[in-house]
C-alpha cells in the first residue's frame, strides 16, 4: 500500500501500430503520350506527389458509357422478344378442354407436339425402320457438323524450319484429312482400299488392339471423307483383318482376308457387323495368314483368289465361301532333293490374261505361277525362270495398269524388306503360249534361268508398300519404315523421288496414340480418272488422306509422257 501523499501520475507513451497510406493518386493514360515530344526525347512530366502525369483520357468514363450502352441494347432486345411472343400467342389456335390435342373447330393441331409415353416410345425405338432412320439421320448429322479442314488448327509453327526441298514437297503434296476413331486407336493399318463406286468412301482393316484384351480383334471401317472421324461402317472378325476389298462389281459386298486364314464377306445392307458368309478352318483352305486377295472376272462371272504363307493359292466363288473350288500348291526347285514350297506375301494378276500370276516371296524371289497346267506340267510355279534380285522378303509387287497408248502391263514394280524399290520386265506367256511381251529381252526363259531387275533403287529404310498410279504411266508411290511418302516420277528422275513428305501428327490428341515416328506400311491410290488422291496408313491406326499439285501429275497424261516412258524402258533394258 501506497501512502496517500504520494504522487500517483502516470506517463502516457504513444506507440505507432500501423500506418496508414495517403489515398493515392489517380492514374489515367493519354493515348497521344507515345508522338508527344516529352516521350520522344526521354522525359515526362511528375506531378507534385512524384507519380506520372498522363492525364487527358478517363477509362472510367469510358466504361461507365458502354454499360449504359449495353443496358440499353438489352432493354430493347427483351421488348422486341417480349412483342414477338405476343403475337405468336395471340395468332396460335386455342385447345379445347373437353378434347385435349384438337383445336376448337374440332379439327387435330399440329402446331403441338404428341408426348409419347414410356411404351410408345420403346415400340417405336424397337422398329426397324427407326433404328435405320436414326443411324442414317446420324451419319448425315455428323457429316454436317465437320468443321472446313482447308486450315490445320493444330499447326506447330515451331516445325516450320524446313529445307527448300522440304517446302516444297509439302506444297506438291496437300494433305486433305485423316481418317481415325477411337476404335482404330492402338491398331495398324494392314490394307486401304478405295471405292470404285463411290469415290469418298474408303475401307482400312486394321489388327487387333494389344492394349485391350476385351477388344474385337478383326476390324474393318468404313470411312466417309465427308465425315473422317465417324466411320460409316465398323465390321468385325474374330482375327486380325490383313486384306480388304471393294467388290467392283457389287458395292454392298465387300471381301476380307484374315490372320487365321480365313477369307470372309460382309453385306453392308445386312443388320450386324459379323462376316456374311467365311471359309472353314481346315486343311481343305489356307492355314496361314492370307496377305492377298485379289477380285478377278466379269459382272456374271466373278472370282476370288487369294495367296496364303502355306504355300497355297486358292480360288473362290463369291457367294460360297465354304470350300475353294481350286488349291493350287506352290513348289519351288531351290534344292535338288526335295520341293520347298514357296510362302508368297504377295500377288499380281494381269489384266489381260487372268491364267496367270506372280508371287512375291519371303526368301525374296518373284516366280511366274499358272492357274491351270500348260504343257502338261501341273499349275503352279513356272520353273523355267525366276526373278532374283531382292535379299530379303517382298512386301509388295504391283503390274503397271497399261491404261493408255502403248502396253506397259508387263512392267512390275516391287518393294521389299532389303530397303530398295526394283523394276522389272516380266514374260507374260498366253494360255496358247505365244510371248506377250513387247520386246526380245523378255522372251521365254530357259529352265531354270535367272532374271534381274531392269532398274533398281536403294531407299533408306524398308520399303513396306508400293503402288503404280492408275492414270500416269509414269509415276508411282511408295511408303517406308520412316513414315515418309514418296511418290516417284520415272521420267524426272530414276534415282530421287519427286515428292517425299510426312504426314502429320493430327492424332496426337487421342488418348493412347503417340505414334508419331511409327512407319507407314499402306498406300493406295483413288480409282477415278484423275488419280490424284492417295491414302497412306501405318502403326498409328490413322489414315491421311494426300492429293497431288497438278503441276506434278496434271490433268491428264499427254501421248508424248507414254512415248518418253517407253523409250526409258528401252534404254533400261539394253
Amino acid at each position: 500500500m501506497k501512502d496517500a501523499g504520494t504522487d500517483t501520475s502516470l506517463d502516457m507513451v504513444v506507440t505507432e501500430v500501423f500506418e496508414i497510406a495517403p489515398k493515392s493518386t489517380t492514374i489515367s493514360y493519354n493515348k497521344e503520350v507515345q508522338t508527344s515530344e516529352d516521350w520522344a526525347s526521354g522525359t515526362n512530366t511528375k506531378s507534385a506527389s512524384g507519380i506520372e502525369d498522363y492525364d487527358e483520357f478517363d477509362y472510367s468514363v469510358n466504361m461507365a458509357q458502354r454499360k449504359q450502352l449495353e443496358d440499353k441494347i438489352r432493354t430493347e432486345l427483351e421488348e422486341l422478344y417480349k412483342k414477338e411472343n405476343e403475337e405468336v400467342l395471340k395468332n396460335n389456335r386455342t385447345l379445347s378442354n373437353d378434347e385435349p390435342g384438337l383445336n376448337a373447330n374440332g379439327t387435330p393441331d399440329v402446331s403441338r407436339p404428341t408426348i409419347l409415353s414410356d411404351k410408345e416410345a420403346s415400340q417405336i425405338s424397337a422398329r426397324q425402320d427407326f433404328e435405320n432412320f436414326w443411324s442414317q439421320s446420324w451419319k448425315v448429322i455428323n457429316r454436317a457438323a465437320e468443321e472446313d479442314t482447308n486450315y490445320n488448327i493444330l499447326r506447330n509453327y515451331a516445325e516450320s524450319q524446313n529445307s527448300d526441298a522440304q517446302q516444297q514437297s509439302r506444297n506438291s503434296l496437300t494433305e486433305i484429312t485423316h481418317l481415325y476413331s477411337k476404335d482404330s486407336v492402338g491398331r495398324a493399318v494392314t490394307y486401304i482400299d478405295w471405292s470404285p463406286k463411290f469415290p469418298e468412301l474408303i475401307a482400312a482393316a486394321y489388327t487387333e488392339k494389344s492394349s485391350d484384351p476385351h477388344a474385337t480383334k478383326g476390324l474393318i471401317q468404313i470411312f466417309n471423307l465427308h465425315a473422317p472421324n465417324q466411320p460409316e461402317y465398323t465390321l468385325t472378325a474374330q482375327s486380325d483383318i490383313l486384306v480388304v476389298k471393294f467388290s467392283p462389281f457389287d458395292s454392298n459386298l465387300i471381301f476380307g482376308a484374315a490372320y487365321n486364314g480365313q477369307v470372309l464377306a460382309w453385306d453392308l445392307r445386312s443388320k450386324g457387323s459379323r462376316p456374311l458368309l467365311s471359309s472353314q478352318l481346315s486343311g481343305k483352305a489356307h492355314t496361314h495368314p492370307v496377305y492377298s486377295l485379289e477380285i478377278i472376272g466379269t459382272q456374271n462371272a466373278y472370282t476370288l483368289i487369294t495367296a496364303s504363307t502355306d504355300g497355297t493359292v486358292c480360288t473362290w466363288t463369291p457367294d460360297m465361301l465354304a470350300k475353294p473350288q481350286e488349291k493350287i500348291t506352290l513348289q519351288t526347285n531351290s534344292s535338288s532333293l526335295r520341293n520347298d514350297e514357296a510362302a508368297p506375301t504377295s500377288l499380281a494378276i494381269p489384266t489381260r490374261d487372268q491364267a496367270q500370276f506372280l508371287i512375291g516371296t519371303e526368301e525374296g524371289a518373284i516366280y511366274q505361277c499358272y492357274r491351270f497346267g500348260q504343257a502338261g506340267s501341273r499349275p503352279g510355279i513356272d520353273h523355267r525362270k525366276s526373278y532374283r534380285g531382292h535379299t530379303g522378303p517382298v512386301t509388295s509387287v504391283d503390274l503397271h495398269p497399261s491404261s493408255g497408248p502403248v502396253d506397259f502391263g508387263n512392267y512390275l514394280l516391287s518393294s521389299g524388306n532389303d530397303w530398295s524399290i526394283k523394276i522389272w520386265l516380266v514374260s507374260l506367256i498366253s494360255s496358247h503360249g505365244s510371248n506377250l511381251s513387247s520386246t526380245a529381252s523378255s522372251a521365254p526363259a530357259n529352265r531354270g534361268e535367272i532374271i534381274r531387275p531392269i532398274l533398281d533403287i536403294k531407299r533408306d529404310d524398308v520399303v513396306y508398300d508400293i503402288s503404280w498410279n492408275p492414270n500416269h504411266p509414269s509415276i508411282f508411290a511408295a511408303v517406308d519404315g520412316t513414315g515418309h511418302v514418296e511418290v516417284w516420277n520415272l521420267l524426272t528422275d530414276t534415282e530421287v523421288p519427286v515428292v517425299r513428305a510426312k504426314p502429320s501428327n493430327i492424332e496426337k490428341n487421342i488418348v493412347g496414340s503417340n505414334y508419331l515416328k511409327r512407319p507407314l506400311n499402306r498406300v493406295s491410290w483413288e480409282k477415278t480418272s484423275e488419280a490424284r488422291r492417295l491414302a497412306v496408313g501405318g502403326l498409328n491406326g490413322s489414315i491421311t488422306i494426300l492429293e497431288l499439285d497438278t503441276t506434278l501429275i496434271g490433268s491428264s497424261p499427254k501421248p508424248e509422257h507414254w512415248a518418253q516412258l517407253k523409250r526409258l524402258f528401252e534404254q533400261l533394258e539394253s
